[in-house]
C-alpha cells in the first residue's frame, strides 16, 4: 500500500467553484476492498495546525473522528451553504468509515451514523431549495443505511448499559444473564456485519456517487423558476434565520407537557430537538459577536441537556425491546429459570430511571424554551 505522512482536512466553506473533496487517503488498494488489511498500522492523530484546517498525522490510534465546526460567511448563498455542509458530512462519515471497516469499534461506528444523521437533517432543512426529482430517493437510501447503523449502535449501547462499571463491584444495572449475554454478543456481531456488507455493497457505492453528482449538477441548481433562483441566492444569515426560528417554534409547541406524552410522543420531541441542534450547530459561525456567541453556547447547551434525557428514555425503551427479544425462552417447569429471573429484573431496573429521566427532560425543555434565540439581532 501506498505509504502517506499527513492528511490535511479543512472544512472551510467557500462560494466559488472547487472540486470535490474526498476525506479519504489516496491508498493503492483492490478494487473490492475499502480499505487495505494493514490500515491499522497507519493510524491518523487528529491536531489543530495554525491555518484553521484539521491536519491528521501519523501517530496513535484514534477511535472516532467528530465532525469540525463549519466557517460559513453571513452573505454566503444558501445553495452554496447547503453544498459545502453535505461536503462537511460527507467527510466526517468518511474518516469514520475508514475506521470502522478497519476495527468495528463502536466509537466510529457512532459517529459514522451521525454523520449520516447530520446529513439526513441537512437535506431536511434545506428542503425548500434542494427539492427536485431525486429528492426523495436519496433521503430514502440514506435512511436505509442509517437504520443499519442504528441496528447495530442500539445493541452497542444496550452491552455498554448493562456491563458493570469497575466502581468497587457497584454498578446500575446487574450484569447480564450469560444466556441473554452471549445471544445479544452474538446479535452485534450480525448487525456489524451487516453493516460492512452494506458499506461494501456496489448499492452504497453507487448511493455515494449519486450523491455527489446531485449535489454538483442535480437539477436543483438550474431550476429556473424565480421564487427557486431567489431561494438558492438569498445569504445564508436570512435562511437560517428562519430555518432556526421555525424549528425552535415547533419543538416548543411539541415539548409542551412531555411529562404526559406517549415514549412516541416523546421520540418525535427528541427528533425535533436533533434537528435543530444539527441546524444550530451548522449554522454557529454565523454568530457575530461575544454576546451572541454566549447565547449560542447556552442555547446548545439547553438543546443537550434536552436530548440527553430524551436520548436517556429512548435508550431504556430499546433496552426493553432487545432484553425482550433476546431472552432465554421460558422453560416447561414450573417456576422459570434464573436466566429467565434476572432478564425480568433488567426489565423492571427500567422502571426507576424513567421518572428522574421525565423531569430532566422537562426542566431542560423549560430551560430552552426560555434561552434567547442566538440568531436574531435584540
Amino acid at each position: 500500500m501506498a505509504s502517506f505522512r499527513a492528511i490535511e482536512l479543512r472544512v472551510e466553506a467557500s462560494c466559488a467553484e472547487e472540486p470535490w473533496p474526498i476525506a479519504k487517503p489516496e491508498i493503492s488498494v483492490p478494487a473490492d476492498r475499502l480499505v487495505p488489511p494493514n490500515l491499522s498500522d497507519c493510524w491518523l492523530k487528529a491536531s489543530a495546525p495554525s491555518n484553521g484546517g484539521s491536519a491528521f498525522v501519523l501517530g496513535d490510534q484514534p477511535t472516532s473522528f467528530k465532525a469540525v465546526m463549519l466557517v460559513l460567511q453571513p452573505d454566503m448563498p444558501a445553495a452554496e451553504t447547503f453544498r459545502a455542509i453535505v461536503r462537511a458530512c460527507v467527510q466526517h462519515f468518511r474518516l469514520n468509515e475508514l475506521l470502522l471497516v478497519a476495527n468495528r469499534s463502536a466509537e466510529s461506528l457512532h459517529q459514522a451514523r451521525v454523520a449520516i444523521r447530520r446529513l439526513r437533517s441537512a437535506l431536511s432543512l434545506f428542503e425548500s431549495i434542494a427539492e427536485d426529482q431525486e429528492y426523495e430517493g436519496l433521503k430514502r437510501r440514506l435512511r436505509d443505511v442509517s437504520y443499519r447503523l442504528g441496528k447495530a449502535r442500539n445493541l452497542d449501547v444496550y452491552i455498554a448499559s448493562n456491563t458493570p462499571l469497575d466502581t468497587g463491584g457497584k454498578a446500575d444495572l446487574l450484569p447480564l444473564d450469560p444466556d441473554l449475554a452471549i445471544r445479544v454478543h452474538a446479535a452485534r456481531k450480525r448487525a456489524y456485519q451487516r453493516v460492512l456488507w452494506t458499506l461494501r455493497s456496489n448499492g452504497f457505492r453507487e448511493l455515494m456517487q449519486d450523491l455527489v453528482a446531485w449535489l454538483e449538477g442535480g437539477a436543483w441548481r438550474t431550476r429556473e423558476e424565480p421564487e427557486r433562483q431567489a431561494a438558492r441566492d438569498q445569504p445564508i444569515e436570512d435562511f437560517a434565520a428562519r430555518i432556526l426560528e421555525r424549528r425552535r417554534r415547533k419543538l416548543r409547541q411539541g415539548g409542551r407537557h412531555l411529562e404526559r406524552l406517549s415514549s412516541e410522543g416523546r421520540h418525535r420531541v427528541r427528533i425535533e430537538a436533533k434537528k435543530l441542534r444539527y441546524a444550530s450547530e451548522f449554522f454557529s459561525s454565523l454568530s457575530p459577536d461575544r454576546k451572541h456567541r454566549a447565547r449560542h453556547a447556552s442555547f446548545l447547551a439547553a438543546l443537550e441537556e434536552l436530548q440527553t434525557a430524551l436520548g436517556g428514555l429512548n435508550d431504556i425503551e430499546t433496552g426493553r425491546e432487545i432484553a425482550a427479544e433476546f431472552a432465554p425462552p421460558e422453560p416447561a417447569p414450573a417456576g422459570g429459570s434464573r436466566g429467565a429471573g434476572r432478564t425480568r429484573d433488567h426489565l423492571c431496573q427500567q422502571e426507576s430511571p424513567t421518572t428522574a429521566l421525565v423531569r430532566s427532560a422537562c426542566k431542560a425543555h423549560r430551560r430552552l424554551s426560555d434561552a434567547k434565540p442566538f440568531w436574531k439581532s435584540a
